[in-house]
């Protein structure tokens, strides 16, 4: 009797970085141990982890062609399968190592859009994680018809569409142009419901959470909105925008959006294609910058979040600064980092410690930035006047029953007009 058996592809890797300085050590080694976890999360087993010393990238092979041949060994003797790169290699050099050392080579792009491909849920994530990978195969086509393969595939098999390696091979550039040029189209379409959607929200006050990924935005989401959003120990785990009530607060007009989380050389193409997701942190009002304080390299963490909100063009946006997981640290480290970041808020997103404080700190942002429509009677004279006096009146109109308004005024005087709030 023949039973069927299933082959496991070998995902063991060696992961690789350069480092061109001495300088230039600590960065490379905290870098790789990132890529270390990108890696993981992408479903394939780091074996070994190796930086090659060198004065210049080398313009064929990115590595030394020695050290690539020591690593070929390597790779054979231990049944290694892929070398993967902590950057962003050029077509060429992939082509050639592989086709000089016949070793399967990934780099850190690729292994990202893969994670990316494993938690894309939404249609609108979907079309702009295909679009990233476009962008990404456009230059490789000459190069290698084995890249996308990878990129779809690979260990774990994704979220790409079946059979989009196979197809992928027999395109050439006009049809993959053609192909962006409609997602494009239609990712612009997504844009302008947005816009549309973003005006119907002008009265609402909107916050935006930010940060690396990872930092526990997703469970203080949650614990603002006491919703149930996945939260997952995983890099990446939240792709699509989610908009939620600040259940919290004592006020009603208030908005707060989970985003996708930010890393460290994020791909340029993946940045450009989420532009609809990212849309949610340039039209917010205030946004939270979340960091995860049990980090040891955190203040790297945040200047790499400031350069894609740079990027995206959302650096103009006020920012008030969270330290989540504080419980995770002693209550020295909680004062050493209170003092050094006197305006930042410390929480616990999974205790719930000093998050009252932190919805506090949301509301008096936003104290002089809340709109009321009313509908006031002709009689009420004297408030009228009130109100012109204490409030920014935007909008007045002269009704058979009584004066439409619409107002800018101060949180605390909210009682004042509440009864006539529609």
């Amino acid at each position: 009797m023949l039973h069927e058996t299933t082959i496991k592809e070998n995902t063991r890797a060696i992961i690789v970085g350069v480092c061109l300085s001495n300088r230039d050590t600590e960065r490379v080694n905290y870098s790789l141990q990132e890529l270390h976890k990108l890696v993981e999360t992408a479903d394939y087993e780091v074996v070994s982890s190796m930086c090659q010393n060198r004065k210049s990238i080398d313009k064929r092979h990115y590595l030394g062609k020695g050290f690539v041949a020591e690593i070929k060994e390597r790779m054979l003797a231990d049944d290694i399968a892929y070398l993967i790169f902590d950057d962003e290699i050029s077509p060429s050099q992939q082509a050639n190592l592989e086709k000089d050392f016949d070793i399967k080579v990934l780099d850190r792009t690729q292994i990202i859009m893969k994670i990316f491909y494993k938690h894309a849920q939404s249609s609108e994530a979907r079309l702009q994680i295909r679009l990233a990978e476009l962008q990404y195969e456009l230059p490789r086509l000459k190069q290698s018809s084995t890249a996308f393969d990878r990129i779809s595939g690979g260990a774990a098999g994704g979220a790409a569409a079946k059979g989009a390696g196979e197809m992928q091979i027999n395109l050439d550039r006009t049809s993959i142009r053609k192909e962006i040029a409609l997602i494009n189209e239609k990712l612009e379409k997504i844009l302008v419901q947005k816009n549309t959607q973003s005006k119907q929200r002008e009265r609402i006050n909107r916050v935006c959470l930010v940060g690396y990924t990872n930092a526990g935005k997703s469970t203080l989401f949650n614990r603002l909105t006491q919703s149930d959003v996945l939260v997952e120990d995983k890099l990446f785990a939240t792709l699509d925008s989610t908009v939620r009530s600040l259940s919290l607060s004592k006020y009603e007009n208030f908005v707060i959006t989970d985003t996708v989380g930010f890393i460290a050389k994020l791909p340029h193409t993946l940045v450009a294609s989420f532009r609809a997701t990212l849309k949610e942190a340039q039209d917010a009002d205030l946004l939270l910058h979340v960091v995860d304080a049990s980090q040891p390299d955190f203040a790297k963490q945040m200047s790499e979040v400031n350069t894609v909100l740079n990027e995206i063009e959302a650096d103009h946006v006020p920012v008030l600064l969270v330290f989540n997981k504080i419980d995770k640290l002693k209550p020295e480290e909680r004062v050493i980092l209170s003092n050094t970041h006197k305006k930042a808020v410390l929480v616990s997103a999974e205790t719930g410690l000093n998050i009252e404080n932190l919805v506090k700190q949301i509301e008096d942002f936003f104290i002089l930035e809340i709109d009321y429509q009313l509908m006031i009677p002709y009689k009420e004279q004297k408030l009228m006047a009130q109100l012109h006096k204490i409030a920014e009146v935007k909008e007045i109109e002269h009704l058979e029953n009584g004066v439409r308004m619409l107002i800018r005024l101060d949180s605390s005087y909210k009682d004042l007009v509440e009864k006539y709030i529609f």
